[in-house]
């Protein structure tokens, strides 16, 4: 284990973990008050949307102090994660990948996880995927039948009209009535082939361009006949930002960016300090349907499953929905949660998940290609 020590001297970690056999669940007893200096550090990769959730004072304390674990926890776009080599992770000491999708997983499980005989995958939090637009353009879109409002939600009705008729014809804004951002029309996101919110994107156009119907994950032959133009959607962008969380960034601090494609929780996350009031020029559209990002964490060793159980802690999900937005992994966890998330933010417009129209990722093949197109130009 890689354990650190107080200086009072030598002292025992009283980390007892018993594995219930066929459930894959770990308990982890809270260390004595003697052991209180034992800790054990946790190497993590992850998306950098759980940064501020694990550098957040209150979860390392209970991570501490009930655990007796200390997360190093290093950013890493998904995708960048799940295809490093084994040996790598190896050399690294890395216990655990903490990707956002179930795409991600299984690219890794595809190639790596059987490297690892302590691997176990848990999905942990939950986070739909948005777009986020400036109120100019979120009214634009509604004069246009492309976006519906329903109970202060906005939810993207016609999202094959939005790819089809104006981005792929290369409409503008003002083509809209959009005076604000000027120029043409483009859905931003974060690097497709490193990062999982720019990469649901891509997944989600795939199915509207290959089958016409966004319920309908393309298959590996649907894929190769659309993946030029998907690749075309995503150059339109230019420059792009190898993680969500500074993709998020950047539209903020542009301030008329038009959309982005992004987490549920990284916009609430960044009003949780803020009053919990989202901005007047700020709005967060629903794809309809969208994808459910799992944010599943990857253990590899023993420690990263003691992690993975620590991640579960009730106060610990408490903590992650009211100041960071993530929903809770599976719905006995919500259920747990009381309101979730319409209970942390009174004040904005959430749909609960139950609500949200969703579809699912394409297997893992067809995510192979769009990588492989994103990453070599194999289109």
């Amino acid at each position: 284990m890689k354990q650190q020590r107080g200086i009072a001297g030598p002292v025992l970690v009283v980390l007892v973990v018993l594995v219930l056999l066929g459930t894959g669940i770990w308990l982890i007893a809270r260390p004595s008050a003697g052991d209180a200096e034992a800790v054990t550090t946790v190497d993590c990769l992850g998306g950098s949307e759980k940064s501020g959730l694990l550098g957040d004072a209150e979860v390392q304390r209970i991570l501490r102090e009930r655990f007796g674990l200390r997360p190093n926890f290093r950013e890493r776009g998904s995708y960048a994660q799940v295809q490093t080599p084994v040996e790598r992770l190896r050399a690294d000491g890395v216990d655990c990948l903490w990707p956002s999708s179930f795409s991600a997983q299984a690219i890794f499980e595809s190639g790596g996880s059987d490297a690892f005989p302590d691997y176990l995958a848990e999905p942990v939090f939950q986070s739909p995927q948005v777009l986020y637009a400036n109120r100019e353009v979120a009214e634009g879109l509604l004069r246009s039948g492309i976006v519906a409002r329903r109970a202060d939600a906005y939810f993207i009705v016609d999202m094959k009209r939005l790819l089809e008729e104006l981005i792929l014809r290369g409409r503008s804004w003002a083509d809209v009535g959009v005076a604000v951002p000027a120029g043409p029309i483009i859905v931003a996101s974060s690097d497709p082939a490193k990062s999982n919110s720019g990469m649901a994107l891509a997944q989600l156009e795939l199915a509207i361009l290959a089958t016409g119907d966004p319920y309908r994950p393309a298959t590996a032959e649907q894929a190769k006949t659309a993946l030029p133009r998907v690749r075309a959607l995503i150059e339109a962008q230019g420059l792009m930002r190898p993680g969500s969380d500074s993709a998020f960034d950047q539209w903020l601090i542009q301030g008329t960016g038009g959309l982005l494609a992004g987490y549920e929780n990284q916009l609430l996350q960044w009003v949780a300090g803020r009053g919990g009031r989202v901005p007047e020029q700020i709005v967060t559209l629903y794809p309809e349907p969208t994808i459910l990002n799992e944010h599943p964490i990857l253990a590899l060793t023993p420690e990263g499953r003691a992690f993975t159980a620590a991640m579960l802690d009730p106060e610990i999900q408490a903590i992650a929905a009211r100041s960071y937005g993530f929903r809770p992994g599976s719905p006995e966890l919500e259920q747990s949660q009381g309101q979730g998330l319409a209970q942390a933010f009174p004040g904005v417009a959430l749909p609960g998940t139950a609500e949200l129209k969703k579809t699912q990722a394409p297997n893992q093949e067809v995510t192979e290609l769009l990588l492989r197109c994103f990453e070599r130009g194999q289109c």
